[in-house]
């Protein structure tokens, strides 16, 4: 039995024992946006190169005291990985028949709907 079938099984197993991740109430997620500070790439580099370093992956000078190149190329992989996202990133949203409420009033009645087909709508990076 080779490495890559061994993988591949490993990897069919994972596929089939993984459930769709929850959708959390709106009111939710807008509380929790309000709150994050955003994407940094300098934050994300020091976060990958603190874990490097509890895993024992050198992060100062080698030891003959030649630079540390591990570290910097840590850096250019989330810088590209960010701005990826901020500039070629797109969002696509599509809703369920029912999903979205509406309600208003027309004269003096009030209205009460929900949309009847299934409208998208996309969006860029942040």
């Amino acid at each position: 039995m080779s490495i890559e079938t061994i993988a591949d099984k490993i990897k069919s197993l994972i596929d089939t024992a993984r459930k769709p991740f929850p959708l959390f109430p709106a009111i939710i997620m807008i509380c929790s946006c309000i709150k994050r500070p955003g994407l940094s790439s300098i934050v994300s580099a020091a976060n990958i190169i603190a874990s490097n370093a509890k895993i024992g992956i050198p992060t100062g000078k080698n030891p003959d005291g030649s630079p540390n190149l591990i570290n910097a190329f840590v850096k250019n992989i989330v810088d590209e990985v960010v701005r990826a996202i901020q500039n070629d990133m797109q969002v696509q949203v599509a809703f369920k028949p029912g999903d979205i409420q509406i309600s208003g009033t027309a004269g003096d009645r009030q209205v009460i709907g929900m949309n009847i087909n299934a409208p998208r709508t996309q969006g860029g990076g942040f």
